[in-house]
């Protein structure tokens, strides 16, 4: 090998010398390892504007999601199945679906900045 020019092995390991580290603190090790292993709690929210499709899906046609699918405020296409998980979702979300049931009991109708087509269509059948 020094006969090519090369002094060293390049394939071989650099050895380092084992270095004292300072001494770990068990007691601080522990809790850290106990505060990971515990559960996090899941919060899970639904944007307001998922919210307000699903509350006027629901109001308008019940549990006929065929005909969701179908309506013109269904702006992604979505298909049927897709909105039953959606409201599926919504209906899993506690403290959502309780304001939600709390403000279609009081309401007994679909809020008025939700029905503005069905507004339109009323005046068109009017006139």
């Amino acid at each position: 090998m020094k006969d090519m020019g090369l002094s060293s092995d390049p394939n071989a390991m650099d050895v380092s010398e084992d270095v004292e580290g300072e001494p770990t603190k068990k007691h601080v090790v522990k809790a850290l390892e106990d505060e990971a292993s515990q559960p996090t709690r899941k919060t899970l929210r639904m944007s307001g504007d998922n919210v307000k499709f699903c509350v006027y899906m629901m109001e308008k046609y019940g549990e006929d999601y065929k005909a969701m699918a179908k309506d013109s405020k269904n702006y992604y296409q979505d298909t049927p199945a897709q909105i039953r998980q959606k409201i599926k979702t919504l209906k899993k979300i506690p403290e959502q679906w309780a304001q939600i049931r709390q403000k279609i009991k009081t309401l007994k109708k679909i809020p008025e900045q939700w029905n503005g087509y069905l507004r339109a269509k009323q005046m068109c059948e009017e006139s």
